[in-house]
């Protein structure tokens, strides 16, 4: 037995007692002599959470889940870390990894949706729209789109603070890219017509996410609805219409996907464009301001966040809030 594996039965031993500051430092000092072992980060993780350090703890439970990706314990206390450090969209992520792995699924799914629950109030409060249930669904076949991205987020606080009923009672917007619905959803609750749109893989859960909000709309008088578009291949029934805004966030991830979004807006009669977007490059940047710029939009900068409070933008082109193009 080496010193590593006795000072890990110690820990052990000493966390069965409820001791856990003395298990911690049996854990601590047998990674000193064995850093690669992933069962020591989970346990020295296990031993933080008890002790309410939930930064160090979802430190240690990422080194766990580095180390043995395929271990579901693993995940599931990068989860419990996560959801306790308040990183709960990783925790949500963390215990779908967890129920994907097979073992242990049932605790994963009750896991899940308890931090789907509290990842769902803390949207709610972060755009300002009581009573939000947007349900996002990671690693689910979904792609990018089965999750909440901050320039959504950025996008529907907007909408809340800046076009309130008065603004968008029954006008009519068509969304981009759709994803979740967040975006979509708050611009309906606040009385606009709005179909949304995306991929097929993604059409499922938008759907889900439409039928969970449609209560929000009594008040406003707004409505819903969805469908599939292919960028690529868009129908002439999806790009032959009228609509009074477009609306869209995190559209372009690189160059490739501006030809494409040009080639949608093209073939729509519209008087607004409000699109949310992450600065990731200035090449791409360029190219798709200088694109919209080519086909009629001229955008103006109408707000700025992100983190450090200018990595993401909300650019606006004519009609929008005020009225005026």
């Amino acid at each position: 037995m080496t010193e590593a594996e006795r000072l890990q039965i110690e820990g052990c031993e000493l966390a069965e007692l409820h001791d856990w500051k003395g298990a911690l430092g049996s854990f601590q000092t047998a990674l000193s002599l064995d850093p690669g072992k992933a069962v020591l980060h989970e346990l020295k993780a296990q031993s933080l959470l008890e002790l309410e350090q939930y930064p160090e703890a979802l430190q240690s439970a990422r080194s766990a889940a580095e180390l043995s990706p395929n271990w579901t314990d693993a995940w599931l206390t990068l989860g419990r870390a996560a959801r306790n450090a308040g990183h709960l969209r990783e925790a949500v992520s963390s215990f779908s990894n967890a129920k994907e792995l097979g073992e242990a699924s049932t605790v994963a799914q009750e896991e899940m949706s308890e931090a789907q629950g509290l990842l769902q109030e803390e949207l709610a409060r972060q755009v300002g729209l009581p009573g939000l249930r947007i349900q996002e669904e990671p690693g689910a076949g979904h792609g990018p789109s089965g999750i909440v991205w901050q320039a959504g987020i950025l996008l529907a606080a907007y909408l809340v603070r800046h076009m309130p009923p008065a603004h968008l009672r029954g006008r009519s917007l068509l969304e981009l890219g759709s994803g979740t619905g967040l975006v979509g959803i708050v611009a309906a609750c606040l009385g606009g017509h709005v179909h949304m749109t995306d991929t097929s893989e993604a059409i499922s859960l938008l759907e889900r996410n439409v039928k969970a909000n449609s209560h929000l709309l009594k008040a406003t008088g707004g409505s819903m609805s969805c469908g599939i578009l292919d960028w690529q291949h868009p129908p002439s029934s999806a790009v032959q219409r009228t609509v009074d805004i477009v609306l869209g966030s995190d559209l372009v991830y690189n160059a490739d996907a501006v030809p494409q979004i040009i080639n949608v807006l093209r073939g729509l009669h519209f008087d607004g464009l409000l699109l949310s977007h992450k600065h990731r490059s200035n090449a791409v940047d360029q190219c798709m301001l200088s694109a919209l710029s080519d086909c009629g939009c001229m955008l103006s900068v109408e707000a700025k966040g992100g983190g450090d409070g200018k990595s993401l933008s909300i650019f606006a082109f004519g009609s929008t809030v005020s009225g005026s193009s």
